[in-house]
């Protein structure tokens, strides 16, 4: 092999062994920040005890995207109980809109069959920005969960209806809401609603105390 030959071989080996240099840096800087930092930003606490999911995927939340305090609700829409909890969890996340985030995550049961299109219908909601408006619909119309009812709801916020029916119609929300689902049985999820507060499991009426105990720490 001539003298040239041997040089660019060898600058060759030196750029790879440079980036996988980097790479493996980079690995364990991120490493380092998870296990000092922990908590909603990384999913996980100190020591990997399991959190809340962080939201950091374009999902809606409600209150401040900086706060410290996470707030995540598990929940079904044609959950009774989940409807009961509907106007005081409101009010509360009214009352602390400053100072934590809350974000609702799906977790229709099999038993209310009418719960997964429910989902589906507020994600294509949600992707002309009215989540929320359309969540606060089927809420406060937990009786009429029907089709005709979901396309109505959309009528109603003014939704463009041909790209709501399309989404309503398909399966690309399903992976979403199932998603939700098994994160929500793996944090301990075994009824709805539930409510997890950087971390915590906690019930509906323990929610508030929750948060005021995290706001005191």
């Amino acid at each position: 092999m001539s003298n040239l030959k041997k040089i660019q071989v060898e600058r060759k080996e030196e750029k790879s062994n440079s980036k996988v240099k980097v790479i493996g840096w980079g690995i364990a800087v991120i490493v380092v920040l998870i296990f000092i930092f922990g908590g909603p930003v990384t999913g996980f606490y100190l020591f990997g005890l399991p959190d809340a999911p962080a939201g950091d995927d374009g999902r809606p939340y409600k209150g401040n995207p900086d706060a410290k305090i996470l707030v995540v609700e598990y929940s079904d829409f044609q959950c009774p109980a989940c409807g009961a909890a509907y106007s005081p969890v409101k009010n509360i996340v009214n009352e602390f809109q400053d100072e934590i985030r809350f974000e609702y995550r799906h977790f229709p049961l099999s038993y209310h069959i009418f719960a997964f299109k429910a989902a589906v219908a507020a994600e294509a909601a949600g992707d002309q920005g009215k989540f929320w408006e359309y969540h606060n619909k089927l809420y406060e119309n937990q009786e009429h969960l029907l089709k005709e009812d979901l396309i109505r709801y959309a009528e109603e916020l003014d939704l463009d209806m041909e790209k709501f029916k399309a989404v309503l119609e398909s399966n690309e929300k399903d992976e979403l809401i199932i998603a939700d689902s098994q994160q929500g049985r793996e944090l301990g999820v075994g009824g709805t609603p539930s409510f997890f507060v950087n971390g915590k499991k906690v019930s509906a009426s323990e929610l508030r105390q929750a948060i005021l105990d995290e706001l005191n720490k």
